[in-house]
């Protein structure tokens, strides 16, 4: 239990990788008022209270896309972003319906996603991570 409690709390958000049996990405174009407005970013935001990143990336995905999904692996830190912990995830279930967060979704095959105009920067840092890994 103190060890769950002290990996808890070194995140303080969480982001969804999300890819589907075709090996897509799930990709939103952001409309934050930030470095992200106007640009591809993955799923992401803040951890409740008693949530894990897995448990916090799953419910910001479904809240901001209407996706169902289960993450594959422990979160991962990426340099510049502490205490952001990054969770690739399997799609399970869900129908397409953007919230507030996203103009649009798509999924962009894994091959395709660095060609994307307007990506933003941790997306492509990030999928060329070992620890962004997809079975």
């Amino acid at each position: 239990m103190r060890l769950r409690l002290l990996y808890e709390h070194r995140f303080k958000s969480a982001v969804a990788i999300v890819y589907d049996h075709n090996g897509c990405i799930l990709l939103g174009k952001a409309k934050n008022n930030d470095d992200r407005k106007g640009k591809w970013c993955f799923p992401a935001g803040g951890i409740e209270l008693g949530e894990c990143p897995g448990e916090a990336a799953t419910r910001e995905c479904f809240e901001e896309t209407g996706f169902n999904v289960k993450p594959q692996q422990m979160a991962f830190e990426h340099g510049p972003k502490p205490g952001v912990g990054f969770v690739v995830c399997r799609l399970i279930d869900g129908t397409m319906k953007p919230n507030g967060e996203f103009s649009e979704l798509k999924w962009v095959p894994w091959n395709k996603v660095l060609e994307l105009e307007d990506l933003y920067h941790d997306v492509t840092e990030v999928l060329r991570k070992p620890s962004a890994s997809f079975p």
